[in-house]
């Protein structure tokens, strides 16, 4: 997976830094690119994972899943997931 990281970010910064030095960079173009890019696969990911916790999860567990698809949906998940998980581990 880090490997995945490592390439990924490379390929983007040389985007990023090709674009600013031929003045054609804008922020809203990049993360629109991304989202058109990532959003579908995201979205059918969200809603099957959904399905399943739904047939499989009782009531709290079900709604730490809702939290965190829809802080998935802002890509902010890593971010939310702390505030109810003491470590890494944890359930």
């Amino acid at each position: 997976m880090d490997v995945f990281f490592v390439i990924s970010g490379y390929l983007i910064s040389g985007i990023i830094i090709k674009q600013t030095r031929q003045d054609k960079f804008s922020y809203f173009n990049f993360y629109s690119r991304r989202i058109k890019r990532i959003y579908p696969s995201l979205i059918s990911v969200l809603l099957a994972v959904l399905i399943v916790c739904c047939y499989k999860l009782l009531f709290v567990p079900l709604g730490i899943v809702a939290k965190t698809l829809s802080a998935s949906t802002l890509f902010s998940a890593n971010l939310e997931i702390p505030t109810y998980q003491k470590n890494y581990f944890d359930p």
